[in-house]
């Protein structure tokens, strides 16, 4: 009940952010044919207050929306538990590198609509990954709720992690695993080979971030680290007789078949399409449930794109 209440909220905030950004832009349009109120004091107060409004009820909707995807994790956690659930997926990854791997997506800059300015700047690999799996299963995590956008947290302590980690992957679908030369990570990797589940798992490569992003008061020069790790990384996985690609600032995703096998997959991070058509590759999975109801169905999906268009200004997130 109360997810369904949060959800409802999430949606007023949205629709409420859509049309404060109209109204921006058609203050900013009145302000410029009507020479008497342009003026820079008028577009401060109305468009830039009515626009700032908008970006903030938006950015309320994003968290909101990650509060709920923490409170699904927790649900289907429980169903896993109980053994209710059995299509799912695991994300692992250093904790050194929550909310550092992003990139300047161009797609988000488009300006013909005013909703465009309501998107971030950035793409964020735990968010393309969750849409990316949308259609196939749910991704969930360790974590504290609420520390990243993306995929939906457990929050487990330092004594239980191995535990809950191990109930996790041992009954998961899908693995999607950030390799790592730290110890925690070594543990996660040792226990994906020992127990057979390299057929199941993809490794992600992410992209060196762009740390120079945003606004110019907060941009700084901070050193994530991914490239000494990953070679910390392949070191260590030469001592356990596998062969790890060597790290490429684009990103890759991977898969082991074998101890000197590797295949590898480009992707683009601001595409979820790209990550899942190479998520598909590499696993050997059938198309999204959503590709398949588009090839039997095409008439009544595109009906759905257009109205979804329509209602929320918008890409429909199954064709991102």
């Amino acid at each position: 009940m109360q997810r369904i209440f949060l959800q409802l909220v999430r949606r007023i905030l949205q629709i409420a952010a859509i049309l404060l950004a109209f109204v921006a832009v058609g203050l900013y349009a009145l302000g410029e044919s009507v020479p008497s109120i342009g003026s820079l004091l008028f577009d401060v107060i109305f468009v830039g207050i009515t626009g700032g409004t908008a970006a903030g009820l938006m950015f309320l909707s994003r968290k909101l929306g990650q509060r709920i995807y923490d409170m699904e994790a927790a649900t289907l956690f429980k169903e896993i538990v109980e053994g209710q659930r059995e299509i799912f997926s695991v994300f692992l990854r250093p904790f050194y590198v929550t909310n550092k791997l992003f990139e300047l997506s161009l797609r988000n800059f488009e300006i013909s609509w005013p909703t465009s300015y309501l998107k971030s700047p950035n793409s964020w690999l735990e968010i393309e990954l969750v849409k990316a799996m949308r259609g196939t299963s749910p991704v969930i995590g360790l974590g504290r709720p609420g520390e990243a956008l993306g995929v939906g947290r457990i929050l487990t302590d330092e004594q239980n992690w191995r535990v809950t980690v191990t109930e996790l992957i041992d009954c998961a679908t899908y693995i999607f695993c950030i390799p790592s030369g730290h110890p925690g990570t070594l543990w996660e990797i040792d226990h994906l080979v020992e127990h057979s589940l390299l057929a199941k798992t993809v490794f992600i490569m992410p992209p060196l971030p762009q740390t120079m992003v945003g606004p110019p008061w907060r941009r700084k020069k901070e050193k994530v680290g991914l490239e000494e790790d990953w070679a910390n990384l392949i070191v260590e996985m030469e001592k356990r007789g596998l062969s790890f690609p060597k790290y490429e600032k684009e990103g890759m995703l991977f898969s082991i078949k074998s101890a000197n096998s590797v295949d590898i997959q480009t992707f683009e991070l601001s595409s979820p399409r790209s990550i899942r058509m190479g998520v598909e590759a590499l696993l050997m999975l059938g198309p999204s449930r959503f590709a398949s109801l588009r090839a039997k169905h095409p008439l009544l999906t595109s009906i759905v794109n257009y109205s979804w268009r329509v209602i929320f200004w918008t890409r429909p997130p199954w064709l991102s």
